[in-house]
């Protein structure tokens, strides 16, 4: 298993008073994590909004839950009970975990003079804590983080953590990736922005968007496969806690993330795949991305877009449709059904009911969009659906009997019966089509010894 430390240095944002003062438990800290060739970022007061936007490629934050300097006037001066604080400086603290947790996954270290417990407790109360090996929230006095070292606990945290181990691994290479795609295209030309910004003008298509779709399709190319660490995604823990833990509609929820975006995670405009939901029906935009932009005057919400309806598959036709060998669906020619698509349901779109409208029309009920491959499959078999040629049917007197059936009548070998020569055996065959046994006996003797020799 490689140093997975690494993965951790870098930025840290140290949140304490006493962060400036030297040989304070937190100063000391701080020399402790730049030994490791990190950076530290020390505050000796929680960051405001703007402050914490910037702080976006920390590694980790450390957070003095005891915090009391503050440098704003309107700062709540601190009120202490004993050894605890007020419920106010609570409520600052909470509300920047959450600010955290909206903005980045990132480890935060919090110390207290409390009882660690009570600090638990009341992070368990705002849903910021569960008490779990995969919590990205650690509870500990100072002395503690520093005589076990804090990369090494993050290591030994990581191992438990599949989720935060991908997103490291994986900002780890799209990084380099997305660096390698920047040097070429300055090498190319230090204006291809503008170069491109330009063509796609001239296609009277949004040069924002193209851009963007650009950039990430070229980075995408270029990442290679993540070297993710088989002993930490395939630890018979993690395997075990999602045969005993994960629930199925746990699974749904992630498979709908592969290939479901919802509305609130998109940008206001239209595209291929996006879904919506009408009088109980669903509907799914299959006009090509390319058309699905305003062009020569025409606005945003006059745009066409192309529907199918689908209809909510219930449970007894999941299974009608459902091919347990393949582990997907027995789709007919007319229709696509994707499974687990929003809120858990599996919906079957039909090919037959399609429909045009304008994206003004619809847009206030789009609930989301349906991703490649998933969006790319239900295009392409619209496509073959719509350029299908109609086949005669076959007539019922010339489909041969079906001998899989257990009604069906088949006369099982014997062994015990002598071997037929070559004429009897032909004759057995065909005994109960006397034209035809009529007809081989009138064939020349000369012939006959051809194909049966002298039997």
């Amino acid at each position: 298993m490689s140093d997975l430390s690494s993965l951790f240095r870098g930025i840290a944002v140290l949140i304490d008073d006493e962060v400036k003062t030297e040989g304070t438990e937190i100063f000391l800290l701080a020399e402790q994590i730049e030994s490791e060739n990190s950076h530290v970022i020390r505050l000796p007061a929680l960051p405001s909004d703007i402050q914490l936007e910037n702080l976006s490629e920390a590694s980790f934050f450390v957070l003095d839950w005891n915090l009391h300097n503050a440098n704003d006037s309107d700062e709540l001066p601190l009120i202490k009970y004993g050894d605890r604080i007020s419920k106010e400086h609570i409520k600052l603290n909470l509300d920047f975990l959450k600010k955290i947790r909206a903005r980045k996954f990132a480890p935060v270290f919090i110390f207290t003079n409390e009882n660690p417990e009570e600090v638990r407790a009341r992070l368990k109360e705002d849903d910021l804590f569960n008490d779990s090996p995969s919590d990205h929230i650690f509870v500990f006095p100072k002395r503690e983080v520093i005589d076990k070292g804090i990369y090494f606990i993050l290591s030994e945290w990581i191992k438990g953590h599949p989720s935060a181990y991908v997103l490291k691994r994986w900002e780890a290479a799209y990084a380099e990736t997305r660096n390698s795609f920047f040097v070429d295209f300055y090498g190319f030309s230090h204006l291809w922005p503008v170069v491109l910004w330009q063509n796609y003008g001239d296609d009277n298509v949004s040069e924002a968007a193209e851009l963007t779709s650009m950039i990430g399709r070229n980075i995408v190319s270029r990442l290679r496969p993540v070297p993710f660490d088989a002993a930490i995604m395939a630890d018979q823990r993690h395997i075990d806690a999602v045969s005993e833990q994960v629930k199925p509609e746990e699974v749904r929820k992630v498979l709908e993330g592969e290939r479901f975006i919802r509305t609130d995670r998109l940008q206001p405009s239209v595209s291929i795949g996006d879904v919506f939901y009408k009088q109980g029906k669903y509907y799914v935009n299959i006009r090509p991305e390319c058309d699905c932009v305003a062009r020569d005057g025409v606005g945003e919400n006059d745009i066409t877009i192309y529907l199918i309806k689908g209809n909510k598959v219930t449970d007894n036709g999941f299974h009608k449709l459902y091919n347990a060998q393949m582990g997907n669906f027995l789709d007919k020619e007319t229709t696509t059904t994707i499974f687990a698509m929003y809120n858990g349901i599996t919906v079957c779109f039909q090919f037959n009911d399609f429909r045009t409208a304008t994206w003004g029309e619809w847009k206030a009920s789009r609930i989301g969009r349906l991703v490649p491959p998933f969006s790319t499959k239900l295009q392409q078999r619209f496509a073959a659906y719509i350029q299908r040629v109609g086949l005669s049917r076959i007539p019922p007197h010339a489909v041969p009997p079906d001998t899989s059936a257990p009604d069906a009548e088949v006369e099982p070998a014997s062994a015990a019966e002598p071997p037929l020569s070559s004429t009897a055996a032909v004759a057995s065959v065909v005994r109960s089509d006397g034209t035809f046994w009529e007809w081989l006996k009138n064939l020349p003797k000369s012939a006959l010894q051809k194909v049966f020799g002298n039997a």
